[in-house]
């Protein structure tokens, strides 16, 4: 591969995947590039005589009468042959094509291809790690190429191509020395890739030195992106604030359309902070879907931030935080109201890049890590802001807990240059107008934010009935109870591993080193003899075994302490005592400095983090079991079914009292505004001030109107006579939901999407359902992340996702595109989640009736966030479907139907009755 090189860009369309099966080409196309230009171009379909699956021709439009005249692979096999040698093949996965294209030849008789191979896939991924979708259909929209047919080998090819020439020209924009350290760290990339970041650099280094661009810095020799100069925000207000509708009307036209709710929110906050005769008061607003609530809280809190007084705006999710930050940062084109935004989150979501020099150059012998390496190093040239969820890692990835910051910072971590990301974060958001941040962020660190604003900022919380949810989130402590085993695992291997270097072996001419270190080593195992004992009684004791589901069994960790109180003290001694030894270790390594080289210094340093990773988990336990007797804990165990006493997870957290919000969070801002789309479970909304910890006294309530008419764009009906039993994983109740589902579905197939209470029913009906129904059916921890299932879900119309958590919320489909919601069952908290038993006693403590005053009103506003999904904007219509008739027979039924009449039209019926009415809707709808 040169410079000269033509690139042959092939893509196959085939009737299946397996090479080892009967699947065959039927569509081969090439688009032939060289010189950074397309030069030639080759196409034909195939027929080999091989059935087409219905499938394939609905992907491709590919059927047996279009390849009815076409040329056998035989018969083409020698033109193509003759084309592919002596160029580059290239392929958008070419770990499928290029094999698959051999196959073949050799079934025509001849020898397999033996040229170079590049995939477009790898450096797609490398060279634009932020993308979120590396599909070659989404990647043509991403980048404007013209890609008029997806899934037909001749688009697909030219599409390819033109990508190829996008990924050649970010190659030799990015600064050498980038593209000489992605080469020489020891990247593993599919067949012979690797080669056109050579190809490229060879002719940098034929041209001679380059200087470096402005844009960049070099920083101890990785390249970043200089940071940008921090404009003080203009503080004085551009325009009067618009009150009136005409007003509005002319400000808002013509990117938005005027709205009469809307526009009452807006007037709503800004006089209660703008009016000097009144004392401001919390706002509590319930905004609906279609209201226009992101606008109506932004634009007139950027109009008061710019006097002199920042806003906060609070999310549930960092997806949501992104999104507004992009409304936020539109204002100044549309509204003309100049405003500084700042996105603030904790610091472990930015990279150190301290810590990144430090692991850059080690020789890792995981591929996912180099691969990870060189992603960072391209990003580091074009990021800003070293946030890391800019790069939408589909993987985890244990190596970004190697570079981020640290959640309780060390002392190396505390820089203060410019180039630094904490300190950018730090300067931007002490010269922002709008700081946007998360619940959880905003739980831990309101106090923070008030002294860098060096004021008290205005609030808004949006979509509020997740901040306590947050907060709780925030006061809860998960520890891997198996963490001891494989610490002790790793300090064993840096001391005694039989292959490659050791601490033993560096140590073996020092007697007085080797005696610490045994000593230590000494400590480390039989602290692990004795957590593994105690342990093992832990999970004798509370470890339930059942064989479907992740399980929560409440444990008294109180009583456990008591009965074991000698083995406790034993083990905290010894921890205190490995301790000590490890400060022997070190500093008897430091009084030997000259000794040492930088391999041995580097095993130095893994030996201290692996002890100090043992010595902080133990301590970590010891904090847990001494708080086991302080009220308002609760504490469970996570586990898998048959999971052995090394997997389960202790979880603990701390219920918030009423005061605690307002001690930790309200009294660092100005009154607040608390908003959300579902709010208010009823009319007088007693759980969302209770949940929030609000009075009465200093905040004002106010349920805006929705513009759509929700009773003739959505039907929602109610199932009657449905089984219900107490176990709902009753091999008869799937089955019967499982069927309900399906002759739903079939009656009038369109996007559907199942909502679940329980992980464990959706897996049985999923196990029912899969392969019964003609349509892809995507689960909720079966088929995939959520971001995964939605880009399936909203690429097949014949579709189905069973969801269960984040699919009650928060999840947003094309306008239009979900017709059909079906709720299984009530959605309220199993009364047997040791969370939900330990909120229940601490309700009965101060004389509250849990189900009437938490399990209720929750399961309401629950109910009402997943309905909420269908209806999106005001073209919409759909149906939802409830199959539990506990809301026409119970008594607080009433309270569930009252919520159901403000979505939509309510009505009742057997699932035949339920079939025929939402047949009919849909079709006149």
């Amino acid at each position: 591969m040169d410079a000269n090189s033509v690139f042959a860009v092939v893509d196959l369309e085939t009737t299946g995947t397996s090479m080892a099966g009967k699947a065959r080409i039927i569509q081969v196309s090439a688009s032939f590039v060289q010189h950074n230009q397309i030069v030639d171009s080759y196409s034909t379909y195939i027929n080999d005589h091989v059935a087409i699956p219905t499938e394939i021709t609905e992907l491709t439009g590919i059927s047996a009468q279009t390849i009815m005249a076409a040329p056998s692979f035989d018969q083409v096999a020698a033109e193509l042959y003759q084309k592919l040698q002596a160029t580059v093949f290239v392929a958008h996965n070419v770990n499928f094509d290029f094999p698959f294209l051999n196959q073949a030849f050799e079934r025509a008789g001849y020898p397999p291809l033996t040229i170079e191979a590049v995939d477009t896939v790898t450096l797609t991924q490398i060279l634009f790690p932020t993308l979120s979708s590396y599909r070659l259909q989404d990647l043509s929209r991403h980048f404007k190429i013209e890609h008029r047919k997806p899934h037909s080998s001749a688009s697909d090819a030219a599409a390819t191509a033109a990508l190829l020439l996008i990924l050649i020209k970010k190659i030799e924009q990015l600064p050498l020395l980038t593209l000489q350290t992605l080469v020489t760290i020891g990247l593993v990339l599919p067949k012979q890739t690797m080669g056109v970041f050579k190809t490229v650099l060879q002719k940098h280094r034929q041209i001679g030195p380059q200087k470096l661009g402005n844009q960049w810095l070099n920083l101890d020799g990785i390249i970043i992106r200089k940071p940008r100069q921090q404009q003080q925000a203009l503080r004085k207000p551009q325009t009067k604030f618009p009150l009136t509708k005409k007003q509005k009307e002319r400000w808002l036209t013509p990117k938005y359309q005027y709205r009469e709710s809307q526009a009452a929110m807006m007037n709503l906050i800004y006089r209660n902070y703008a009016d000097s005769n009144k004392t401001a008061t919390n706002l509590l607003l319930e905004a609906p879907t279609g209201s226009g609530k992101t606008l109506g809280y932004l634009l007139p809190m950027a109009y008061l931030a710019q006097k002199n007084r920042p806003v906060v705006i609070s999310t549930p999710t960092i997806l949501l935080q992104q999104q507004l930050q992009q409304v936020s940062e539109s204002l100044s084109q549309t509204f003309k109201l100049k405003v500084n935004v700042a996105l603030v989150k904790g610091r472990q979501h930015y990279l150190d890049l301290n810590r990144f020099a430090d692991q850059l150059f080690l020789d890792e012998s995981n591929q996912l890590t180099q691969f990870i390496k060189a992603q960072l190093l391209v990003w580091l040239t074009e990021t800003m802001t070293g946030d890391l969820d800019e790069l939408n890692f589909n993987q985890t990835a244990p190596f970004l807990a190697q570079i981020n910051y640290q959640t309780t910072p060390t002392a190396q971590q505390q820089s203060e240059e410019p180039y630094d990301f904490l300190t950018r974060q730090q300067q931007v958001l002490a010269r922002a107008d709008v700081i946007i941040t998360n619940h959880s962020y905003l739980c831990l660190h309101a106090a923070r934010l008030t002294k860098v604003l060096q004021t008290k900022p205005y609030l808004v919380i949006d979509e509020a009935q997740q901040l306590p949810d947050a907060f709780l989130q925030t006061r809860r402590v998960t520890l891997s109870l198996g963490t001891v085993k494989k610490q002790e695992s790793k300090i064993k291997h840096l001391v005694e591993t039989s292959h490659g270097a050791n601490l033993m072996g560096l140590l073996a001419n020092d007697p007085d080193l080797e005696q610490t270190l045994s000593k230590c080593l000494q400590i480390t195992n039989q602290l692990g003899i004795s957590y593994q004992e105690l342990l093992t009684l832990f999970a004798k004791q509370f470890q339930t075994k059942k064989d479907t589901g992740t399980l929560a069994q409440a444990v008294n960790l109180q009583y456990f302490k008591v009965q074991h109180q000698t083995a406790w003290q034993s083990i905290m001694r010894a921890t205190r005592h490995l301790k000590q030894e490890l400060d022997v270790f070190n500093h008897k390594i430091q009084n030997r400095a000259t000794r040492w080289l930088p391999a041995d210094y580097q095993l130095f340093l893994q030996f201290n983090q692996e002890v100090s990773n043992l010595i902080d988990f133990l301590n970590q336990v010891t904090q847990v079991v001494k708080r086991s007797s302080v009220a308002m804990q609760a504490f469970w165990l996570s586990y898998r079914p048959n999971a052995s006493a090394t997997q389960l997870r202790l979880v603990t957290t701390e219920f918030a009292h009423d005061q605690e919000l307002q001690d930790d969070i309200y009294q660092y801002f100005e009154p607040a505004v608390f908003t959300g789309s579902v709010l208010f479970s009823s009319k007088k909304a007693p759980f969302i001030y209770r949940q929030l910890g609000l009075e009465r006294s200093n905040t004002r309530m106010k349920r805006f109107q929705t513009t759509f008419n929700l009773k003739k764009q959505l039907n929602i009906m109610v199932a009657q006579k449905m089984p219900l039993p107490a176990n709902e994983n009753n091999p008869e109740y799937v089955a019967y939901l499982a069927n309900s589902i399906q002759k739903i579905y079939q009656t009038a197939p369109t996007p559907t999407l199942v909502l679940f209470n329980s992980q464990a029913l959706l897996a049985a009906v999923y196990q029912k359902l899969n392969k019964r129904i003609p349509a892809q059916i995507l689960a909720s921890n079966i088929s995939g992340s959520r971001e995964k299932i939605m880009r399936r879900f909203s690429s097949n119309q014949h579709s189905i996702i069973l969801g269960a958590s984040s699919f009650w919320e928060g999840v947003d489909f094309p306008h239009n595109y979900l017709k059909s919601v079906i709720i299984p069952r009530i959605p309220f908290a199993a009364p047997q989640n040791p969370l939900m038993q330990a909120h229940a006693a601490q309700l009965k403590a101060i004389h509250k009736q849990p189900f009437v005053s938490y399990s209720l009103p929750q399961a309401i506003l629950t109910l009402k966030q997943g309905i909420g999904r269908v209806i999106r904007s005001e073209n919409d219509t759909g149906i939802a479907t409830i199959l539990d008739d506990r809301i026409l027979t119970k008594k607080y039924g009433k309270q569930i139907w009252s919520a159901l009449d403000e979505l939509g039209s309510v009505s009742v019926g057997t699932i035949g009755e339920i079939i025929a009415a939402q047949r009919y809707f849909l079709a006149h709808s």
